[in-house]
Parts: structure tokens; sequence; C-alpha cells
């Protein structure tokens, strides 16, 4: 039951000539809906609490607009949230590159509420670490004093071991789904949340009748379908990995060319799971080298 709640995926990946040539990808999204059918508005949100572990609060709020009850969640409780949520990403990338024990433990601190020790990963104040981010060479210089851990990270992010792992395009100017790409948008999004300028926005109806909204992971969405006796008839949930992991989805894309500077399998298993947690699904996941 267990395994059905929380989804999984699972990717078989072939390579020859140190490059991915062809990627398998069989993923079971979670299945939390079909468990809030016959129930009333406020018993599918009260079991919502109880089933949904990941982003719980993003769930709870796009499905109170859908359910339409009168229930919302605090944006310091969505906060909180989100900021554990890219932690744990930033958490697990890291972990797959450098046994770093300073960049874990204080990566741990921050995500558990800690966050006075966010400048120590930085290497600055978080502003002024937005304002030089937006330049190229002032991002290059500040990641060359490798002395905090995300100064490091991103160093070794664009060493040749790295650079061209989920590149899929050949133009410089367009490749946006490398490794080092979504990294660093993880990190400003991080310090964009610490430093309070994140702009949330309320959830909204589409065209389709589903209500979405933003969660950490990208755009989520929620409909619900009553009888006349206020009864729940049917549930669809649309979660962010849904998107990502489509069979012409984003991961596939970002895996697909990929090149390896070695053959060492060891070495392509950990840029690929590298690269899998930087795009972050919500389920746990397994990869297969062939």
């Amino acid at each position: 039951m267990h395994e059905v709640l929380s989804g999984e995926l699972h990717l078989t990946v072939n390579v020859k000539a140190r490059k991915v040539c062809a990627v398998d990808l069989v993923y079971r999204s979670p299945s939390y809906s079909s468990l809030l059918i016959n129930q009333t508005p406020e018993m599918a949100l009260k079991r919502l609490r109880l089933l949904v572990s990941l982003c719980p609060y993003s769930q709870q709020s796009i499905a109170a607009n859908a359910l339409s009850l009168n229930y919302s969640v605090s944006d310091e409780l969505l906060q909180r949230e989100w900021i554990a949520a890219y932690c744990w990403q930033l958490y697990q990338i890291y972990q797959c590159m450098d046994a770093n024990i300073e960049a874990l433990t204080l990566t741990a601190k921050v995500r558990q509420g800690q966050y006075h020790y966010a400048n120590a990963l930085y290497g600055c104040d978080l502003t002024h670490w937005l304002l030089l981010v937006k330049d190229p060479q002032q991002l290059l210089q500040w990641s060359q004093q490798q002395k905090t851990p995300y100064q490091r990270l991103i160093y070794q992010l664009q060493s040749e071991t790295w650079q061209n792992i989920g590149s899929t395009l050949q133009s410089d100017a367009q490749k946006t789904n490398n490794l080092l790409t979504l990294t660093l948008k993880r990190m400003i999004d991080l310090a964009q949340l610490l430093s309070h300028l994140w702009q949330w926005s309320l959830p909204s109806c589409n065209e389709l009748g589903y209500w979405q909204g933003a969660a950490p992971r990208g755009v989520l969405m929620h409909k619900a379908i009553q009888n006349v006796d206020s009864i729940i008839t049917d549930y669809h949930i649309i979660t962010p990995t849904d998107t990502l992991c489509a069979s012409d989805g984003p991961l596939i894309k970002s895996l697909l060319n990929t090149d390896f500077p070695t053959n060492e399998l060891a070495q392509q298993q950990a840029c690929l799971t590298m690269l899998v947690h930087a795009w972050d699904p919500c389920v746990p996941f397994s990869i297969t080298l062939t």
C-alpha cells in the first residue's frame, strides 16, 4: 500500500560510447485520488492531510479550493515547506558529489528551520548574493573562492566532469537543462525564500476545471467532482512529477544525449543520479545502466 501511495520511478538508461542513447522510463504516480472518492469534502481534506507526506501544505491549499472549502494555509507555513523541500534537494545533490560533512550539516540545519546558517552556505548575505548571481563573471569569481559549500558545489559543477550532464541542445546559449543550471536555479529559489523575496500567488481555476497553484516542484492541479449530495464521485490530481515524467517530458529530454567524461560505471551512475535529483521528482527512483 505504501508503494502505491508514494508512487515510483524507474529509469533504464542505455549508454554507448560514453553517451546516453536511449531511456526507458517507467513511472507510477502517487495514487491518493482514489482514496478521496465517496467522501465529503471535509473528510477528503482530512484524509489528504494523513496521506500526503511531501508538500502537504501546498496540496491542502489547492485541494481546499477544488473542494470549495473555506480553508487557507498561511504564507509562513508554505515558506517553511518550500525551504525544507529545496534544502533536501540540494542536500541530495551535494551528497552524490561530495561527502563534505560541513555542507551536509549546514544544509540539514537550514532545512530544520535554523535559517541563520544560510549565510555560511552561500558565503555572504543572501540579498547580496542574489545581486551578484545575475552577473556571470561575478558568479564565476564567487565560485572560484571555494570557501563555502555552495561556492564549492557550483565550482565543481563547472568542471569537465559535470558540465555536460543533462545538456541536450547543441547551442551553448540554449543549454538550460543541464545539471549546473538546474542546481543554480534551485539555489536562487532558496535564497529568495530565505530573504522573503518570494512572490506568492493564489490558486486559480483553469478552463478544464482544475484548481492549480504553485508547489515546490512546479504546478500542482486538483479537480473534484461532487454529486448533488456533496459526495465526491471523482477526483484528479496532476503533480509536477507527472509532467516531468511524461514520455516527452523534460526528464527524458535532459537524459538523452548526455555525454559522460568517463567509461567508469560508478561515475556515470553518480552523474545520472545527480541529474534526476536536480529535477527533483516527488517519488522514489532507481536507475539501471545498460
